[in-house]
């Protein structure tokens, strides 16, 4: 009494599921009506929901789906894996269609073999048998509904009527930046879920794996944000979104008693452009007070502490080639500030001891010391940190704090562990 499909091996789910995709993709010979949309912006925003939003090993069927629908002037797409949904709305113009539900993964394969930069968007047949069409120019694509539209979960878009809320507007470019600079630090460590996201507070972002931590801070904006935890898989939604386009406007919504959930706004206002709302349920527990760890050097008294100068960009370097003669397992750098230079090197069973000195280093503290950190993380550093690096700490035992002085950068710093030499 069970399916034939229980019995299937993963190659034969896979034979069918390309099955499935070389029906879907079939040439018609038939143009159906629809809407036009244009095609870049389609292929784009339905790439943007497969990877970053939309569950694609989910055990729901409808958690797959891209949810496409239309009333004339906007076609909008749908998606969520229940943690992070996400609503695109595309300018249209053409006729109407009721909800249909396809497959993610088939649809942007479609897309990708629709080239064309108008795409004509419709509906045939209805109930169990509706299907979504594809026109571009003689060629017409049929992809069939994997689930009935009133069986998709419930996606709330908008904030409900009565909550106070906060809403803050964002410098594209700084927002980006402080993305790009954050979110490399993020806990994969799921015993320590409050770790795996992004703190955000006030103007500031900020996210730690115990081994080193980010922070970054933003202009200001019209209101600051409410402390909160950003899930990971939504951070980098966020940061892919804002660069879809160019000319980009973005703004964030949260209850004012505290951000139960986020709900980020991005429009794009070149031609007509299109909306992106990205809603995400912030990550319950506690953020490290990471303030404590922070090391102070306006404290330390006398010659205490170590204080050098170095360029971001000529470390980076030596970095680049330390870390691929570093141990596999470990990583591990030392760095010997000695009489004005700085030696980088590392020591491999299999490929012996790697080192490169650089010159025009300047020391105001701790000449002679040997520091030893994680390799792939210092080279991240030096790259995310452009400038002269100033590299700050009270001992080789204690953590290391790197900032740049520049006036795009004030107040960031990365913060580092150190390792046992």
């Amino acid at each position: 009494g069970y399916p034939r499909w229980i019995g299937l091996t993963r190659r034969g789910v896979r034979a069918l599921r390309g099955d499935a995709m070389k029906a879907a993709m079939k040439i018609q010979t038939t143009a159906v009506p629809g809407t036009v949309v244009h095609g870049g912006r389609f292929r784009a925003v339905a790439a943007w929901l497969k990877k970053h939003v939309v569950d694609n090993k989910a055990h729901m069927p409808a958690l797959g789906t891209v949810r496409v629908e239309c009333d004339g002037t906007l076609l909008r797409l749908t998606g969520t894996d229940l943690g992070v949904a996400a609503r695109v709305e595309l300018p249209a113009a053409g006729a109407s269609f009721a909800p249909v539900c396809v497959e993610a993964k088939v649809l942007v394969a479609v897309l990708a073999a629709a080239k064309g930069d108008s795409i004509v968007v419709g509906t045939l047949g209805a109930g169990a048998e509706l299907v979504l069409t594809l026109n571009v120019g003689a060629r017409a694509f049929k992809l069939p509904s994997v689930v009935a539209a009133v069986e998709y979960p419930e996606v709330v878009i908008e904030p409900v009527a009565g909550i106070p809320l906060n809403r803050c507007a964002y410098d594209v470019a700084q927002l980006l930046a402080g993305l790009d600079f954050a979110l490399p630090a993020m806990s994969l460590d799921a015993t320590r879920y409050a770790m795996t996201g992004l703190y955000i507070e006030g103007n500031t972002l900020t996210s730690t794996d115990t081994h080193r931590m980010h922070h970054a801070v933003l202009d200001r904006s019209t209101q600051a944000a409410q402390p909160a935890i950003l899930p990971p898989r939504a951070g980098h939604a966020l940061r892919a979104a804002l660069v879809l386009a160019k000319d980009v406007e973005v703004s964030m919504t949260q209850p004012k008693t505290g951000g139960s959930f986020f709900s980020y706004t991005i429009r794009d206002r070149e031609n007509g452009g299109f909306l992106i709302q990205l809603v995400a349920k912030s990550i319950d527990g506690t953020f490290p007070t990471y303030q404590s760890v922070v090391p102070r050097p306006d404290t330390w008294r006398g010659d205490k502490g170590i204080r050098f100068y170095v360029s971001s960009t000529a470390l980076a370097e030596a970095l680049r080639a330390s870390v691929a003669v570093a141990s596999e397992r470990i990583k591990q750098v030392w760095l010997d500030v000695r009489d004005g230079a700085l030696e980088v090197s590392v020591q491999s069973a299999v490929q012996g001891r790697f080192s490169e000195t650089l010159g025009a280093v300047r020391v105001e503290r701790g000449d002679g010391s040997v520091l030893g950190y994680n390799g792939f993380y210092l080279r991240e550093i030096a790259e995310l940190l452009e400038g002269e690096l100033q590299v700050e700490a009270m001992d080789n035992s204690s953590p290391a704090l790197f900032t740049v002085k520049t006036a795009d950068r004030k107040g960031w710093f990365c913060l580092l562990m150190p390792m046992k030499l």
